[in-house]
C-alpha cells in the first residue's frame, strides 16, 4: 500500500478509515474534520495541543515521527520494527491511540490515520484563530475557507496538498502557516524564522555571462552577413526559416517527432542560428538571456513572461517541427506585444 494513499481520500476523498465512501461525507457538517483533530489532541496529552498558531512547532515535531514511521513501513525489513522514539516525551508512533493498538511501524493504515488526523489538527486551527470554516470540496475533500482572498479568489487550505509535501519532508505546518496567514488582515505570528524549503539559486535562471551573450551576437551577426534576407526584422524570419531546413544535412529517413531526438548540430551553426533569432526577439523586445551558456532567453510580456531555449528551436525548426516565424508572431500575440508587422 502506498503510504500515502491516503492523502487523496483524506477527510472524504474514497473509502474512509471506517470504510464510508466520500459521498456520505459530502453530506455532514464540519463534525468529521473536528472529531479527527479532537482525536489527535486526545492521543497526545502530554504535548501542549490547544488549537493556537504556536502549537503547530509540536504538530510539525510529531509529523517528523510519523514521517519517518512511514518511510520504515516501506522497507520489507521493517515491518517488526518499532516505531522511532519521539521527542518531548510523547509516547512512540506506533504504541498510541493514535494509531490504534498497532506497536510496530509496518501498520502503515494505522499510520495513514495519524497523517488525516494531523491534517484535521491543523485545519481545525486555521478555524479556530482565523475565523476559517471547513467546507467539502468535490475534489478535494474537506478544506479550509479563509476570509480573504488571493488574486481574486477565496483563500482556501487545501489539507490533503499541505500534508503531502510535510510528510515528504518538503514542507513544514510553521512554513504553511506563515505562508496563509500572511495572506490574512490580521496580526499573525511568524512561526518560521525562514523557509528552510526554498530552492536555492537556480544558475539557469542569471542573466547569461557578458562573453557569452557576446559570442551569440557575433556568430548571429557573421550568419546574417552571408545572408541578404537577414536583417534582424521580424520580417526576416520567413527566411530564417528557409535557411534552417536547407542548411540541415538530408536524411535518407524521414524525421519522426514521436521516436527520433532532435539533431542539434545543424551542420554545427545551431548557435549563429539559435543566436540571430533571439537577435530579432531582444532588438524589438524586453528580452535576457540566462544561464551560463545562456540555455535560454526570457522574454518580458505586458502581463507576464515568456522562457524560450533558442537551441532547441533552431533544431526544430531545421527538422520543420517548428516555424520561427509562426512561433515568434504567436508569442508577440500571447505576451500582448503586437504582431509581427507592429513589432
Amino acid at each position: 500500500m502506498n503510504p500515502l494513499s491516503s492523502l487523496k481520500r483524506l477527510f472524504g476523498r474514497g473509502a474512509d478509515a471506517d470504510g464510508a465512501g466520500a459521498s456520505s461525507d459530502a453530506t455532514e457538517d464540519a463534525s468529521r474534520p473536528r472529531d479527527l483533530a479532537a482525536a489527535f489532541v486526545d492521543a497526545h496529552p502530554d504535548v501542549d495541543l490547544d488549537y493556537t498558531p504556536e502549537s503547530l512547532h509540536a504538530l510539525d515535531d510529531i509529523a517528523d515521527e510519523v514521517a519517518a514511521a512511514l518511510a520504515a513501513a516501506t522497507e520489507p525489513a521493517a515491518a517488526t520494527e518499532p516505531g522511532p522514539e519521539p521527542a518531548g516525551g510523547a509516547e512512540p508512533v506506533g504504541a498510541t491511540d493514535d494509531v490504534g493498538a498497532t506497536t510496530e511501524a509496518g501498520d502503515v493504515e494505522a499510520l495513514n490515520e495519524s497523517v488525516r488526523r494531523m491534517g484535521a489538527y491543523l485545519g481545525e486551527t486555521f478555524v479556530r484563530a482565523y475565523d476559517g470554516e471547513w467546507t467539502f470540496d468535490d475534489s478535494a475533500g474537506w478544506v479550509v475557507t479563509l476570509p480573504a482572498t488571493h488574486r481574486g479568489q477565496p483563500l482556501v487550505l487545501t489539507v490533503p496538498s499541505v500534508l503531502g509535501d510535510v510528510v515528504e519532508g518538503e514542507s513544514s505546518f510553521a512554513v504553511v502557516h506563515d505562508v496563509f496567514a500572511s495572506e490574512l488582515d490580521v496580526d499573525t505570528p511568524e512561526l518560521a524564522d525562514e523557509d528552510p524549503f526554498e530552492d536555492e539559486a537556480d544558475p539557469r535562471e542569471e542573466p547569461a555571462p557578458a562573453d557569452v551573450v557576446a559570442a551569440f551576437d557575433r556568430l548571429a551577426a557573421e550568419f546574417a552577413a552571408d545572408h541578404d534576407a537577414l536583417d534582424f526584422t521580424p520580417d526576416s524570419l520567413g527566411a530564417l526559416d528557409d535557411v534552417a531546413r536547407s542548411d540541415r544535412e538530408p536524411d535518407d529517413v524521414p524525421f519522426d517527432p514521436d521516436v527520433d531526438d532532435l539533431d542539434l548540430s545543424v551542420r554545427g551553426r545551431t548557435d549563429a542560428i539559435a543566436g540571430y533569432f533571439a537577435a530579432v526577439v531582444r532588438t524589438h523586445h524586453t528580452a535576457e538571456y540566462r544561464g551560463e551558456l545562456a540555455e535560454t532567453l526570457v522574454v518580458e510580456g505586458a502581463t507576464r513572461q515568456a522562457t524560450l531555449e533558442p537551441r532547441a528551436i533552431a533544431a526544430a525548426a531545421a527538422a520543420d517541427e517548428t516555424s520561427f516565424e509562426t512561433l515568434y508572431a504567436n508569442l508577440s500575440e500571447d505576451l500582448g506585444l503586437g504582431t509581427a508587422d507592429h513589432a
